[in-house]
């Protein structure tokens, strides 16, 4: 019994196609080999930092907090003598004091919460405190940035006998 044409060529495609499916899962797989290597090559390379641009600002007074506005367009600074400034990082005047404001006269310490919150509490000499939170709204017409008291006052007093707070 000899094989038919047909079957000759049923079993030389069949052969081909297996043989190609395999050429092809083996392809396949050294594909995603390189495509892991891509993605986690970079981890072991060095990093490269550049800045976009350089500004400076002249305060006399040591910095205690320093944050950036959710659109790192602006910079909220507290000083070590309880003066917020607010300082515009970006657009066409990187650097610029946009507003200053003092929110306690006699600062003895200064905390903050978790820099997801943004609140921070200003200690004063004669028992006082100020729990402020700097925010910045943006509109379609403007972007304002101002101070919010989440307590809703402006300063509280803790020490009923005026001892200055400490950190």
């Amino acid at each position: 019994m000899g094989e038919s044409p047909g079957r000759k060529v049923k079993d030389k495609l069949t052969r081909f196609g297996v043989t190609a499916g395999g050429i092809f899962v083996l392809l396949t797989l050294v594909l995603i080999f390189f495509y892991l290597l891509y993605v986690i090559l970079p981890i072991f390379s060095s990093v490269k930092v550049t800045p976009l641009q350089t500004f400076s600002t002249s305060f006399s007074d040591r910095t205690a907090v320093l944050t950036l506005s959710d659109q790192n367009d602006h910079a909220f600074r507290l000083s070590t003598d309880g003066t917020l400034s607010i300082v515009q990082v970006a657009g066409s005047h990187p650097g610029k004091v946009i507003e200053q404001q003092r929110l306690l006269p006699d600062v003895t310490s200064i905390a903050r919460t978790l820099p997801a919150d943004g609140i921070f509490a200003v200690g004063g000499a004669h028992g006082d405190v100020a729990v402020a939170k700097p925010t910045f709204t943006l509109s379609p017409e403007a972007a304002s940035v101002a101070v919010t008291y989440p307590l809703d006052d402006t300063v509280l007093t803790l020490d009923p006998e005026h001892q200055p707070s400490s950190s």
